[in-house]
């Protein structure tokens, strides 16, 4: 399952931060970096409207920190460098411009331990059947 940036991933950020001022800065730049790129997703753990990437690859690391300006400080390189090359990063959907062979379809996530998996009765690891939410 893999993920396809917005081309202007950055500046939708901004837009929906800006009215209550929560903007950050350095994951906007990050963004920016992005934005046009194809991420592989993280299939273990499922959300509806989010999702976990993996570190992208690291002949695609050098290419990518070479789009962010300059004049960004070094802190706002080291995080940037440190999101693409650490655990991988939580992307909201509204970043998101494609979701490719998408592995949701046909499957439910438990809300009360999380654990994905075909559509059944009750969780396969906790035994719930209360907090089962289907997939869209």
């Amino acid at each position: 399952m893999q993920i396809k940036i917005h081309q202007d991933a950055k500046s939708k950020y901004i837009g929906k931060h800006a009215v209550c001022g929560t903007i950050n800065w350095d994951w906007a730049y990050l963004l920016e970096v992005l934005q046009g790129e194809t991420l592989e997703v993280e299939t273990e753990h499922l959300f509806h409207d989010q999702y976990n990437t993996g570190p992208v690859a690291k002949d695609r690391v050098e290419p990518l920190m070479a789009r962010l300006d300059e004049c960004r400080s070094q802190q706002t390189r080291d995080y940037v460098h440190k999101i693409l090359t650490g655990s991988g990063m939580r992307v909201m959907w509204g970043s998101v411009a494609e979701v490719i062979d998408d592995v949701r379809p046909g499957m439910m996530r438990c809300q009360w331990c999380g654990k994905c998996a075909s559509v059944a009765d009750a969780c396969p690891k906790c035994s719930k059947s209360d907090y089962l939410e289907r997939f869209r």
